[in-house]
This record gives structure tokens, sequence and C-alpha cells, in this order.
């Protein structure tokens, strides 16, 4: 005979060694043998003209492979069998299959079996292990991984799943474990069979595929690989490949929405879905690693929860029931349904209202986040105030022979205070508008954000005028940023603002200094007041007085009856307000105060009195005035003569230390006069640094 074949891990390479020991009718060896050499990296050997005794032969292969799974030459040899009849077939290719189906040919021998009976029930029962027993008709030594068939790609995956996490010496010890079990039995111990159908679905069929195309192509061939994914049991029903639909079909597989919004209360949803290949909602392991399923988050800030939901899935649909919303954010979460190999999948984003009603709870790290915040927004405030102190010359600089300058307005680009509050304001802009673009997909939070941005825009286009808007989310894209106009800039910061207007709730929500939800979640009373404040710096006064009439109607704020209670921790008049720091040059050379105010009630009814003084309403200008007045034990008027003078002396005088008096001289065109300044030193320098 003339026999000749592959021996294929995949393909040994030249120079391996390939034995032929002739066996007897006992299949025992006669002590005749032969030896030949690997004649081509692709695996190929040939014995001529062979005197034999019997028609059966064992083959044993050894030497080194290429490894598919990796994609390189093994560091070890491997040895491989085929026990064969010589008198039906001289083309023998040598493979896993051939090699562990042997021992369990040789058991059916000895129990009774001819060698061709034995033979076709040891292939249909070792294919049967894999669940590719669709392809066992084709004696596995005609198997070859280069021929682009159905048995090829079995054979392939088969070879993978071998090799898969093991060195070279392990899959040599591996192969002998396989072949132990499967002599006696035809199958595997149920941990084999577990170990085997997990390596399957980790297996990388993609790098898999093109390591070997690509061997080949260095070989000078080419050849073709079917999709190796038909020929893994990835739903455990014993069949390969079933449950991935018609490989010569486009898959489909699709929601009818890609986004379900679902109510606070929760509650039944269907969606339908489309599909022509059947699908599950586990996620098929990753190749290479094993699966863990990824439990839910918080977010880094606030505490969410999760969405709860159970998925019912049916043959055109999914069915969701929804518990009711965990928190009072807004919440997202994505359902996916997959293919059975991973290859394809759907997702439905389920976006489920926050339920206003419960508490807001901050994580360690929101309240760390939160912290910073507040610090960088605090020390920026408090430089704003210590601005106005000085520039006004409503307090002293004391000890403090540094601020000189600010209080005689001799101030240049290189005064370090000028720099100080700069600086702080936009380290405070910048963690603003991160925390704003991290919270886009919640509306609250990411309002919330940006309406504490547009509060210190505003300070700035007071102190400088034209001011640089920071735009976009990148370090690139905030330096591309530009100068903006008072005007430009309010119409940019209006529309979050109208939004804050919206969404927060307009009744009363006490604003504690201590708690840090209050910095976070707060009345629309804050959004009101900036807008008004800005409204009114634009001369837009009838735009204005609606907004502070509002503050004031709603009953939410008291006046205090003394300057340094309203500055105080338990002021009724806090708006919006951060902790002093007993440390800051605020309270050592201005002032002890327990709070940094941004927003009081007494100037909103300051603002609202001078509001109707220049739409002409002198009834309700008189009226706001008083209440402040009043509140204060200052004098009342009783008519709007020399009514600014009035308001420049209470404001002077009640309303000193709540970092306002700059702005409100400088609207009211009253800076230069009473400040005995030129109008250009109502704009301070933009530091030089």
């Amino acid at each position: 005979v003339e026999i000749k074949g592959k021996v294929e891990k995949g393909p040994f390479i030249k120079g391996s060694e390939v034995k032929l020991y002739v066996l007897d009718n006992s299949f025992k060896q006669t002590g005749k043998n032969y030896t030949t050499r690997i004649i081509s990296n692709e695996g190929d050997f040939a014995f001529d003209e062979l005197e034999v005794s019997s028609p059966y032969v064992l083959l044993t292969a050894d030497g080194y492979y290429f490894n598919e799974v990796e994609g390189d030459l093994s560091e070890g040899r491997l040895s491989l069998d085929a026990l064969v009849d010589v008198s039906k077939q001289q083309d023998i290719n040598v493979n896993i299959l051939t090699h562990l189906k042997k021992e369990r040919i040789l058991a059916l021998i000895e129990a009774g079996k001819s060698f061709e009976d034995a033979n076709k029930q040891a292939q249909q029962e070792l294919l049967t292990c894999f669940a590719l027993q669709e392809y066992a008709d084709k004696d596995a030594s005609t198997y070859s991984i280069t021929a682009g068939t159905n048995e090829a790609a079995a054979l392939i995956v088969i070879s993978s799943i071998v090799l898969t996490d093991k060195s070279d010496a392990k899959v040599t010890e591996y192969l002998m474990k396989l072949s132990e079990e499967f002599k006696n039995t035809g199958t595997f111990s149920d941990d084999v069979k577990a170990e085997i159908q997990e390596k399957s679905r980790r297996l990388s069929f993609e790098s898999i595929r093109n390591n070997i195309i690509e061997r080949y192509h260095e070989l000078g061939k080419t050849i073709e690989v079917k999709d190796l994914h038909y020929y893994v049991d990835w739903d455990g029903d014993g069949i390969a490949g079933n449950e991935l639909g018609d490989p010569d079909e486009e898959r489909i597989l699709r929601f009818e929405t890609d986004t379900l919004h679902v109510a606070a209360v929760g509650g039944r949803y269907e969606v339908k879905i489309e599909t022509n290949i059947p699908f599950s909602d586990q996620l098929p392991p990753a190749p290479g690693i094993s699966y863990d399923p990824i439990e839910h988050v918080d977010r880094d800030l606030v505490k969410i929860g999760n969405i709860s939901y159970t998925a019912s899935l049916e043959s055109d649909k999914v069915v969701l029931e929804v518990e009711p919303a965990e928190s009072r954010i807004m919440n997202n979460t994505t359902f996916t349904i997959y293919s059975f190999d991973g290859k394809n999948k759907a997702e439905l984003v389920l976006v489920q209202e926050g339920d206003p009603n419960k508490p807001l709870e901050l994580t360690q790290s929101g309240k760390d986040i939160l912290v910073t915040f507040c610090s960088r927004a605090r020390d920026a405030m408090n430089d704003f105030h210590i601005l106005d102190a000085l520039y006004t010359q409503s307090f002293s600089y004391g000890s403090k022979t540094d601020w000189n300058s600010i209080y005689e307005h001799l101030v240049n680009g290189n005064t370090p205070l000028i720099y100080d509050t700069w600086a702080k304001s936009y380290q405070a802009i910048a963690l603003l508008r991160q925390l704003k673009n991290a919270f886009q997909s919640e509306p609250l939070l990411h309002t919330s954000f940006a309406v504490l941005e547009s509060m210190f825009y505003y300070e700035i286009a007071v102190w400088w005028g034209n001011v640089v808007y920071v735009k976009g989310q990148t370090s690139d894209e905030a330096m591309s940023s530009s100068q903006l106009k008072e005007d430009e800039l309010f119409a940019l910061l209006e529309t979050d603002l109208q939004n804050g207007i919206r969404l927060f709730p307009a009744d009363n929500i006490s604003f504690d200094t201590m708690e840090a939800s209050s910095y976070l979640l707060y009345s629309n009373s804050v959004p009101k007041a900036i807008l008004a404040k800005m409204y009114m710096y634009l001369g837009e006064y009838d735009k204005a007085y609606p907004l502070l009439t509002q503050i004031i109607q709603s009953g939410n704020y008291t006046l205090s009856n003394l300057r340094t209670n309203a500055l105080s921790s338990g002021s009724k008049e806090i708006i919006y307000a951060f902790r002093q720091d007993p440390q800051s040059e605020y309270s050592r050379y201005i002032e002890s105060t327990d709070i940094v105010p941004a927003l009081l009630y007494s100037e909103v009814v300051m603002l609202a009195a001078e509001c109707a003084y220049r739409l002409g309403y002198n009834d309700e200008a008189v009226n706001y005035y008083n209440k402040v007045a009043e509140s204060r034990g200052a004098a009342t008027i009783s008519s709007t003569t020399d009514f600014m003078s009035a308001m420049l002396s209470l404001w002077e005088n009640e309303l000193k230390g709540t970092g306002t008096y700059f702005a409100f001289l400088k609207r009211n065109n009253l800076a230069e006069e009473v400040l005995n300044i030129p109008a250009y030193k109502q704009l301070l320098p933009i530091p030089w640094q």
C-alpha cells in the first residue's frame, strides 16, 4: 500500500516524525513498523509501497505544531494517533478526533465489535460529546482543517477547545484524561462536559479563524473557514448551532423602540421584538475571560439605586414588570437580548422618572466631591465679598495692608486679590462644568449644577464685564472658548435658569448649610433670583420684577431683624449660601459670620423695590422698601421722593456684607459718584497671568 495524509492539530511542522505500526487481527503490534518525516509545514506525510500483513495500522505522529488559538508555533511537542483500516482507505489524516477515539475503538473491539462497527460507534459517541453528531457520517481520518467544510470547522472547534488555557504539557495530560474517560463509557463525565461547553463559549472564533487563514497564507495557500460559531452548543440542548438560525440569512434582532419611558410608579410594559433567530437575555461569556454578572454600581455623586424589574421573554416580545422608583433622581438601565453566540444583540434603554417624595442620598464619593465644590465655591464667593467690601469702602481693610490698593481703587492685573478671585471663580466653574456634563442624562442634577455655574458667571460679569464662557467638555474645547459680552453671556445662561425654574420645586425648601443635599436640590427661588439679577443688569426690569414678586409671594422666607442675624446659620433669609470658614481672610479681616451668602431674601425684596420704582409702580416700590426698613428698625418712607437716595443708604447699611452693594451702584449709575472713580474703574482688569 501507499499511505499518505496530513497530521493536523494545527498542522504539524516539517520534520516531525510519523510512525506506522502494523497490527494483527487482534490489534496487537506485529513488530513491523515504518518511519517517515512530515515533508511540509501543512503537515503532509507519505509512506511509499509498504508491505503490510494486516489491514489495520496505527499511525503515531510526534512533533511541533501550529497553535491556532495563540496564532503561533507550539513550544512543546505533541503526540497524536490514528487507528485505521488501510484496505478501505490510504489517504489518512491524523488529528485530535482520531486520537481521542482510538482507545474507545479498541475497547469496543475487545467487547466483540468489528473494527468497522467499533469505529462508527466511537465516532458517533465522540462527536456527540461535543454536540457535533450531525457530522459523524464521515470518518474523522478524512477531516482536514483546510477543507472549508462543516467537518473541517468541527475539527477546528474541538482542537481549539483542547488547547484553551493550557500549556503544551497540559495539552498532552488533558488528552490522556479525555481518552481514559471516553474509552470505557463512550462519553465524558458531567464535569468534563460542563468544562467543554464553558470553554467553547469563551473561544475567540474570529481570532482563531484569522490565525488559521493567515498561517496558510504564509504557506502560499488560500483556504476558507466557515463561521465557527455554528459549531458550538450555545444553549445546552446537545445540538451545536441550531440556536443561531440559518447561516445563509442575514440575522435580524431588534426592539421596536430603543427607549422605554417608565413612570415613577412603575408598571407593566410590553415591547415588540423583530427577529429571525433565537435569543436570550443572558450575555454569553466574552472570549478568554470568565463571565460574572456586573452588579449595579451607584453613580459617583448620589445614590440612585436600581431600576427593579422582571423580564419575561416571548417569541416576539418582552414583558417588563417595573417596580416603583427607588430614588428621587431619574434613572436608566439597559435591558439587552443576545443571539446565543453573542454576535448579535438588541438594547432597550429603560428610563424611569424619579420619585420627588424620596430623599436625596449622597454616596461617600458624592459627599467628598460636594465638599470640594463647596470649598471652592465658598472661597470664590468670599473673594467677591472681600472685593465688594473694600472696593465700595463699606469695610476697612484693618491690618491687612496689602488690601489698601483695592480700597483706594488702585488695582492692576497683578493685584493678588484680583487674580485670586478670577482663578477661584473659574476653578468653581470648572468643577461645576464637569459635574454638569457627567449628569447630562439626569435633568435635575444637570440643571442644578448649571444654575450654580450661572451664579458665578453673573458675579464675574459684574466685576469684569465681558466674560470668557467656557464651552465643551475637554481642555482643548475649553481653551478655544471666546469672550462674550454680558448680554450674549446672559442669553446663553437664561435657558439653564429657565429650566431650573421649571424643574425645581417652588414650595418651601429650608436651606441648611450643614445639610449636603441643600447644595444640590434647592428651591426654584435660586434660578429666579439669579435670572432677575441678570435682567436688571441689562435694564430689563419688566422681566425681572415678576420673578422677584413670585419669590416674595411664596411666603418661604422671613426678613431678619438685624443684619448680623441675616448672616447667621439659622437665618430664614437664606436662599443659597455657603458655610463660612472661620479661618478665611474675610472672617479674620472683614467680618466674622456663619455663612457666605450668595442669595438672601433681603436682597430680593430690595431688588423688587428697585424694579417697581424703575417701572413706575411707586406704591409697590415704597411697600417693598419699607418691608426691609421696618424689619431692621430703619426709617421708613412715604413716597418715592429721593427714592434712590433712600435705597442707597439702606443698602449700604443693612445689606453690607452680602456682596451686592457694588452691583447695585453699578446698574444704577451711582458707582462713579459714590465711589469717586472714573467710569473705566467700574471694571476690574483681567489678571495678567
